[in-house]
């Protein structure tokens, strides 16, 4: 046969794969495979691999040439376009595919291939082979070639390469228009190297996931943001957590609670920590969310040095303005043990997002003293304590967490003197005339609390059981009488107004 003849022939079978032609698909129109291996002698095709040759004139040379040679050579005999209707394809895939799709920078040593059934390539060949099971779905035809689908192409490429490329890849398929983020979003492997590309937390129905858990689902989104925070704060052990959501993180039951408690394990006053939490937080993003943290609004307690800050939560790329709480910065806290860290969970886990935080706690044996001492403080002009959540939170504590007797009178006197105020009694009296009867109206009303520490009588029942063997060792007789001339001292005191300053006195939020 004359070499126009032969090169006519395979021309006809090139023209359709890329300029590119096995020595089975030329025998199969009548050329032998030494008429092929003569043509390759005159320099008249060219040899790209064993058994697959390049027309000159063709689309051949291109940088995908190789892929395009051993993906052929893995059925030499069947065109491309036979092969198109394959139940079981072999498919371009990891580094090979991101080279077809161009995107990324990922370097290989051979040409990845991936199947269903096991492939067997020649002991010569570059080809690095692996058995998966693919969905059609996760399949492109890309000039004739089956590739990987992006999502997937990216999925498997997470297994063995550093984040950073990952994120660039991903950068390079939005960017050229092949992959939209939405297809991020439904991946929890790709999310998990690029949190950012998540959805907004209401888009993907989390309110229906909390109402199937038998949450409030307004309460468990306003938490969600918060403990979305708090993971930023836990990542540096010096912060520490207080107040109501201290006790959420701890136990069954615990009540409802808009706002966050922390202060700065060290000498700080409120507003020096305040602003490094600002430094620290400001512009951060979780997932598809910002956090923008505004400027510190200073407050005293008397006891207490405090710094409000406001935190308003945004969907960054559109500035919409989805939720805010505030966090209230303590400054020099005094602590009777060492505070402890603890992993908290979210009821509900978002892909792209923190699945649970770690964070330092407030011990428990400060916050019962906390709880005990805000019961039976005056506060002033007359005025008695209205924290009516303090007992409730104070029973669920004794009867869910086991405390340190000695570290609570210790705590417990240490109080006593911050707040200038007397030892409480060991029979724990009512706090003020018609407390009682206050809180069995009040604390059934507030968001998660549960029977039956919504009851007064109950609830002080269980703190006396547990903490008056503590109340009458928390002070010696000397110091007792101390805290007396000084709480005396501040009744005799001329009392003066003063303007509030951006927190209740008496009312915990």
């Amino acid at each position: 046969m004359q070499a126009s003849e032969v090169l006519d022939l395979m021309g006809e079978v090139a023209v359709s794969q890329w300029g590119l032609v096995t020595t089975a698909q030329a025998v199969a129109r009548g050329v032998s495979a030494v008429d092929v291996a003569r043509l390759a002698d005159r320099g008249l095709i060219r040899r790209v691999r064993y058994g697959v040759y390049a027309m000159y004139g063709g689309a051949s040379g291109n940088h995908l040439e190789d892929i395009q040679a051993q993906w052929l050579a893995t059925a030499p005999a069947r065109t491309a376009f036979q092969r198109r209707e394959d139940p079981d394809p072999v498919v371009v895939s990891d580094e090979s595919a991101a080279l077809v799709y161009g995107i990324g920078d990922f370097t290989t040593t051979g040409v990845h291939l991936t199947a269903s059934r096991r492939l067997r390539p020649s002991a010569a060949s570059s080809v690095l082979t692996h058995q998966r099971k693919l969905h059609p779905k996760e399949i492109n035809d890309v000039d004739g070639l089956p590739v990987t689908s992006v999502r997937r192409t990216l999925e498997d490429l997470v297994e063995r390469w550093e984040p950073q490329h990952i994120r660039d890849a991903v950068s390079d398929a939005i960017s050229h228009g092949l992959m939209q983020a939405s297809e991020i979003a439904r991946s929890k492997t790709l999310l998990s190297v690029v949190p950012e590309m998540a959805p907004p937390v209401t888009h993907i129905g989390l309110k229906d996931r909390l109402k199937h858990a038998g949450q409030d689902p307004t309460q468990a989104l306003s938490e969600f943001f918060r403990l979305q925070f708090l993971g930023l704060l836990g990542e540096r052990h010096d912060w520490v957590l207080k107040g109501g959501t201290n006790l959420l993180c701890r136990l069954n039951n615990a009540r409802g609670t808009r706002d966050l408690d922390v202060f700065l394990d060290g000498p700080d006053t409120a507003d020096e920590s305040a602003r490094t939490l600002i430094a620290q937080t400001n512009g951060a993003t979780i997932g598809r969310y910002r956090f923008d943290v505004g400027d510190p609004e200073s407050s005293d307690l008397g006891h207490v040095d405090i710094a409000r800050l406001t935190v308003q939560v945004r969907v960054s790329d559109t500035d919409v303005a989805v939720c805010a709480f505030t966090v209230d910065v303590a400054g020099a806290v005094t602590l009777n043990d060492q505070p402890q860290r603890h992993q908290v969970q979210l009821p509900v886990p978002i892909p792209g997002y923190h699945g649970s935080v770690g964070i330092t706690l407030y011990p428990i044996e400060n916050q019962l003293a906390d709880k005990l001492c805000a019961m039976y403080q005056d506060y002033g002009q007359g005025s008695r304590s209205t924290r009516y959540h303090d007992l409730y939170d104070a029973a669920l504590i004794v009867d869910q967490l086991p405390f340190n007797p000695a570290t609570l009178q210790a705590a417990l006197t240490t109080q006593y003197q911050l707040r200038k105020m007397r030892p409480i009694p060991t029979e724990m009296p009512e706090p003020a005339p018609g407390w009682a009867e206050t809180y069995n109206r009040t604390v059934p009303t507030l968001a998660g609390t549960k029977p039956p520490f919504t009851d007064y009588s109950v609830a002080l029942a269980a703190v006396q059981a547990a903490v008056a063997p503590t109340l009458t060792k928390a002070v010696g007789d000397d110091a007792r009488r101390k805290l007396r001339t000084l709480a005396d001292r501040q009744d005799e005191a001329p009392q003066r107004e003063e303007p509030q300053r951006g927190i209740t006195r008496n009312i915990e939020r």
